[in-house]
């Protein structure tokens, strides 16, 4: 599937991407930037460890 995705450093919008085959990274026709579009992308769950006592835990020490 093609999608339009506009260059979040420039502005300008880049047509007809095939952004499911590189996980929503392209290239922009304008400024040259590398970008990703990040709802598209395939990431993986960080826990978010607001304490010391959260973080000793996830790392199992006492």
């Amino acid at each position: 599937m093609e999608y339009n995705e506009k260059c979040p450093i420039c502005g300008t919008e880049n047509k007809q991407l095939n952004l499911d085959e590189t996980n929503g990274w392209f290239i922009c026709e304008h400024c040259g930037n590398e970008v990703n579009n990040l709802t598209r992308c395939k990431g993986v769950k960080v826990p978010v460890l607001n304490t010391v006592e959260e973080l000793k835990k996830f790392c199992n020490i006492s």
